[in-house]
């Protein structure tokens, strides 16, 4: 089956190594692309098509083995290096405390934040 471009793509991701399962979303998707990852570490991204929001876990899999095979994928490197997160926002409270919980979640030993209000 074949993706429709006049449709919305729905993004996400999915771990290779977690139990199979269905991929359900809203219905007004007509493809999902995933970023397809191994244990938290990024292996690639594959596009599938969505039929009424869903698609079937061997679907998805049989996408993701165009990638390879999961015990290819190294480990992502680990840094200790300081890292500043910059986060621009204007009226926008509740995304921004989403987004602060989300990067302070963060198991960084060097990590900085600075939120930067764009209302001059």
């Amino acid at each position: 089956m074949t993706t429709r471009p006049d449709l919305a793509t729905w993004v996400g991701e999915w771990d290779r190594l977690a139990a199979s399962a269905d991929l359900a979303v809203d219905p007004r998707f007509g493809a999902a692309r995933l970023l397809l990852t191994v244990g938290g570490t990024p292996q690639g991204q594959v596009t599938v098509p969505l039929r009424g929001g869903r698609a079937n876990a061997a679907d998805i899999e049989a996408a993701a083995a165009t990638l390879g095979p999961v015990d290819d994928v190294a480990p992502a490197p680990v840094a200790a290096d300081p890292i500043t997160v910059v986060i621009a926002t204007r009226n926008r409270a509740d995304s921004l405390t989403r987004c602060l919980r989300a990067v302070l979640a963060s198991d960084h030993p060097a990590l900085s934040v600075i939120v930067v209000d764009n209302d001059p």
